[in-house]
């Protein structure tokens, strides 16, 4: 008889964890997951990344069912489209964030779930379409409130001084509003604040996806890199940082497994799932 699985839902992080700087999944991490799949385990990815920046992994592991886009903020169905959960930014907040680019001339822009949408071109092209494979509305956003329920926003600094006001905007808007602000994984020297609704987290996406599966958080493993993972990896009832994670989020975890460079996720899922 086989021993049944403790952990019977795997969430991944996806850059620096499923992928790497060319955006490529390892053969290596790909066969672990699959193996993973076939024995039961329902395998979902929990990224900052948009529905739409994140097609080309979906399409990659090739696994039916939902994935949580926007630190959390957004689930819904890698193939129906069907919707989980949607955070929604209070009209108000998003409001003030439109004002606050336009006193301080921060680049803005702002996320449906589907959609984006800014008042100018976005400072970090090559990113957006290259390795987000992604684009957005340009036009003014005196009306943003009425193109549907605001699920992120996105501001991008490129100076101390910059990060610092952004810092302080911060401090004013919790706890309606929270900023995520930090260098991307993808964007040296480039300082992105991510605003999302209050309570929003990956490691409240833990819960939507334990309620509608029927698990406890103990039966879940969540795997990742970076501060914005940390919620998911204390929530969960076993929490692997990846490698080259840092301080902080090794801290947070229950287990370190190797780096992104020597497939870190199949070492954790052949260690602590198909073991």
């Amino acid at each position: 008889m086989t021993k049944p699985h403790r952990y019977k839902l795997l969430l991944t992080d996806v850059d620096g964890t499923l992928i790497r700087k060319d955006g490529s999944i390892s053969e290596e991490n790909l066969a672990a997951l699959r193996v993973a799949h076939e024995a039961g385990v329902h395998i979902s990815i929990c990224t900052g990344r948009s529905m739409l920046s994140s097609a080309k992994q979906v399409q990659a592991l090739g696994f039916d069912g939902f994935h949580a886009f926007y630190d959390g903020g957004f689930i819904c169905h890698g193939t129906s489209g069907e919707v989980l959960h949607a955070g929604a930014i209070p009209p108000a907040l998003v409001r003030k964030l439109v004002n606050f680019a336009d006193e301080h001339d921060f680049y803005v822009e702002f996320s449906t779930g589907r959609h984006s949408y800014a008042s100018r071109p976005c400072p970090i092209p090559e990113i957006k379409s290259v390795a987000f494979n992604a684009e957005h509305a340009t036009g003014s956003l005196a009306d943003i409130e009425n193109g549907g329920p605001i699920v992120q926003g996105l501001l991008v600094s490129t100076t101390e001084e910059d990060k610092r006001t952004v810092e302080e905007l911060a401090v004013k808007l919790v706890p309606d509003l929270q900023l995520l602000h930090g260098p991307s994984f993808l964007t040296p020297g480039l300082n992105l604040a991510v605003a999302l609704a209050g309570g929003t987290s990956k490691g409240g996406a833990i819960t939507h996806f334990c309620t509608y599966h029927g698990l406890t958080q103990d039966e879940v493993m969540a795997i990742g890199d970076w501060h914005n993972d940390i919620s998911m990896l204390k929530e969960a009832g076993l929490g692997v940082a990846m490698g080259q994670a840092p301080d902080e989020v090794k801290a947070a975890a229950d287990y370190v497994t190797a780096s992104i460079d020597e497939d870190g996720l199949a070492e954790a899922i052949k260690k602590f799932i198909l073991s």
